[in-house]
């Protein structure tokens, strides 16, 4: 037990690069997963880290060992897992980041009907519009439209996201009604600022890819305030449909651009290797796909 909790320690480390930081994820002191990474080393007569005041880094020798034990715990853990798992009930912490929009209006009432199936499961969600790596800061899972960052990451697609070009029809009978993207540069437009295309959207059709520079006459880092301002008529918008499809369907907002449509994107859960045989995040990931699938709510 004692070799095992000091390679669950030593994988910390390696990943967060941080002794107090791999203590935080751990929930124990700095000093302890300082002793169990000494023991280690001492065990195996060699030094994993290079420790200097302003950073961890692995030794050559620690790389090596690192590539092993993570499939090590890995293949450990899901041995424990799969004893008994019938009657496993999951418990404990359950750390989740996802985008704000889809947080809000999705995940977060997913979040509180899986707590209610098990109540023993602790939830903490946190909302933010940035790509989260997992395993530097503590998460279990990642919810995310952007594909995994770290080669130590589990990418598993949750649900499409479609997106549209869309605006409110009465913006439409005043400026006209865009039937190409190249149309949109006569448009005002409604700019994501986190959008990794900056100001040029992309567009696939028929005839293959083009895109197109706007001129984005109000830019925000929040989806909905995107949506809102599109509802008021400032102008045409690319969001999407989880969270403009109830607009789409009451015709407060109308899809444009036809044959048209910019490339489609996955929601997907990204986990650490180490978390891939955890019992709350196969049951997490397993509820999000019935949830919501390859034709989501938001679609129907």
């Amino acid at each position: 037990m004692d070799r095992f909790e000091n390679l669950k320690a030593f994988i910390r480390v390696a990943e967060t690069r941080s002794f107090s930081e791999a203590a935080r994820q751990l929930r124990l002191s700095k000093s302890v997963v300082a002793k169990r990474v000494g023991q280690l080393e001492r065990q195996l007569e060699v030094r994993l880290f290079h420790r200097t005041t302003r950073q961890v880094r692995l030794t050559e020798s620690g790389s090596a060992y690192y590539a092993r034990a993570v499939p090590l715990i890995a293949e450990l853990e899901d041995m424990d897992s799969a004893v008994g798992r019938e009657k496993a009930e999951p418990r404990g912490e359950l750390r989740v980041s996802s985008p704000t929009s889809f947080g809000t209006l999705h995940l977060g009432p997913a979040l509180c009907d899986l707590q209610k199936q098990y109540p023993r499961l602790n939830i903490e969600l946190v909302l933010n519009d940035r790509v989260v790596n997992p395993v530097n800061e503590g998460f279990d899972v990642a919810l995310q439209d952007a594909p995994a960052s770290s080669p130590l990451l589990i990418e598993r697609r949750i649900a499409p996201m479609r997106r549209v070009v869309c605006a409110s029809p009465g913006y439409l009978r005043g400026r006209g009604t865009p039937r190409h993207p190249l149309d949109l540069t006569e448009h005002d437009c409604i700019q994501y600022s986190f959008l990794q295309t900056g100001n040029v959207w992309v567009f696939e059709g028929r005839k293959g890819r083009t895109t197109v520079a706007v001129k984005p006459r109000f830019t925000t880092n929040s989806g909905q305030v995107m949506r809102d301002a599109a509802l008021r008529g400032n102008g045409v918008a690319l969001l999407p449909t989880l969270l403009v499809g109830p607009d789409l369907r009451r015709k407060r907002l109308v899809a444009v651009l036809g044959e048209w449509s910019p490339p489609e994107l996955w929601i997907s859960a990204v986990y650490p290797q180490t978390h891939r045989a955890a019992l709350k995040v196969r049951l997490l990931i397993d509820f999000l796909l019935k949830r919501f699938g390859e034709i989501p709510p938001w679609d129907r």
